[in-house]
């Protein structure tokens, strides 16, 4: 948000967003609370972000929101990110992941540990970073019985919605079956879009995401834009058109 009172340093009060003194000028970032939006329509919808706008005005009358976004957060079992070498990538590869929503300062110990392990001057703190770790066999168990879950129920909506030939509304989305496939369809200013309502990872049922206009699948958070085309991984390939 643009703002004539924004702070001049980053200030962090958890859980109630952040709540920095009224001073200096310029952009003021504020965030709001976890949502898995790949699995929760209401945490999708625009309405979702209206409470972070009127909190933010409250302790901030001047501000004027410029932009918004919305990001996925990994998290390891282990709750600490990597920060090393890529498995099989014969040590020529790096990578960085698993920041669990703190990506502000995990990415930037991310990049010391990384540049300290090309340039030989890796700082002993890293090391933990790039330690592999012990199975977390409950956690893991649980959220992969989850995927599958939402796997059967996604079908299973998907089977049962069959086509009532309305027009989707401006800015919406629904999955529908035509014959056995099931088909995703979209109004985005103007242009009405259908595409396999299936995701190209692992066959999860699209969902539409009111807020940023995407299908998103409920398994892994593959996203996908109204045309089919991947916007986030883990797929790689887009979705087929229907006519």
């Amino acid at each position: 948000m643009a703002c004539r009172t924004a702070p001049t340093s980053v200030w962090i009060r958890c859980p109630d967003r952040c709540a920095p003194p009224r001073t200096g000028q310029g952009a003021l970032c504020c965030w709001s609370v976890r949502r898995a939006t790949r699995r929760d329509a209401a945490a999708a919808s625009p309405s979702a972000f209206a409470g972070l706008d009127e909190w933010t005005r409250e302790r901030y009358p001047t501000a004027r929101r410029t932009t918004w976004w919305a990001a996925q957060d990994y998290r390891a079992s282990s709750r600490l990110p990597y920060a090393g070498a890529l498995p099989r990538g014969g040590g020529r590869i790096h990578v960085a992941t698993a920041y669990n929503k703190w990506g502000m300062t995990n990415a930037v110990a991310a990049a010391l540990s990384i540049a300290g392990a090309i340039s030989g001057d890796r700082p002993d703190w890293a090391r933990e970073l790039e330690a592999t770790r012990p199975f977390a066999g409950g956690e893991t168990v649980a959220a992969n019985a989850k995927v599958a879950g939402e796997l059967v129920a996604g079908w299973a909506r998907a089977e049962t919605s069959a086509d009532s030939g309305d027009e989707t509304p401006e800015g919406g989305g629904r999955v529908v079956r035509t014959g056995l496939q099931p088909v995703a369809e979209s109004t985005v200013d103007g242009v009405t879009c259908r595409v396999s309502g299936v995701c190209t990872h692992l066959g999860g049922i699209l969902a539409w995401n009111d807020a940023e206009r995407s299908w998103d699948c409920p398994l892994h958070g593959s996203r996908f834009d109204a045309r089919g085309k991947v916007i986030e991984g883990p797929a790689v390939r887009g979705l087929d058109p229907v006519k």
